[in-house]
């Protein structure tokens, strides 16, 4: 088998491996957060709720990802900013379902929702990436010749306006339906 035809399966094992192990990280999260949620009180409960929503809100807005021209994104460094936001998105959404913060947690599905077309094309990237055989400094240089490129840049593009849009909601409704009044 050719070296090619390797990289290009391992990295569409490795995707759907990687997959996989999300969605058992994110059963396993909520059953931790449940059995967490029956030992705190309400308020503890809402408090670490919130808290997560504004680790959430911390990474979105410290993130160059969601602030970069699309065509100076690092797109190593843009995929991998994206995989923590997604993991925080998440933890959020543990959080928000167990005290049925339904507004918040609506915006914040939201928000996961408008990650995936970009994580399909983080998908393609390192599939691009694996036939290259790309690593280090290699991997920056051939980015540019991702056939892909463009699409991410509309999608970037495209979720930064959802952000910039939507990011101040979000924060309201934290304040209304999050804050122990």
């Amino acid at each position: 088998m050719s070296d090619l035809l390797i990289n290009v399966i391992s990295a569409v094992i490795g995707a759907v491996v990687g997959g996989a192990i999300a969605w058992i990280i994110a059963a396993i999260n909520f059953e931790k957060y449940k059995d967490l949620a029956n030992s705190q009180s309400a308020s503890e409960r809402r408090h670490s709720a919130r808290l997560a929503v504004e680790y959430l809100i911390a990474k979105i807005e410290d993130s160059e990802l969601f602030r970069v021209d699309a065509h100076y994104e690092i797109w190593d460094k843009g995929f991998r900013s994206l995989n923590d936001t997604r993991e925080l998105s998440r933890d959020a959404k543990c959080k928000l379902s167990i005290i049925e913060a339904t507004a918040v947690l609506h915006r914040i599905e939201r928000f996961d929702s408008e990650l995936r077309p970009l994580i399909k094309l983080r998908d393609s990237f390192e599939r691009f990436m694996a036939e290259r055989g790309a690593d280090g400094v290699a991997r920056l240089s051939q980015a540019s010749d991702w056939p892909d490129l463009d699409a991410a840049a509309d999608e970037l593009r495209r979720l930064q306006t959802f952000v910039n849009r939507e990011l101040n909601p979000l924060k309201d409704s934290i304040r209304k339906e999050l804050t122990n009044n």
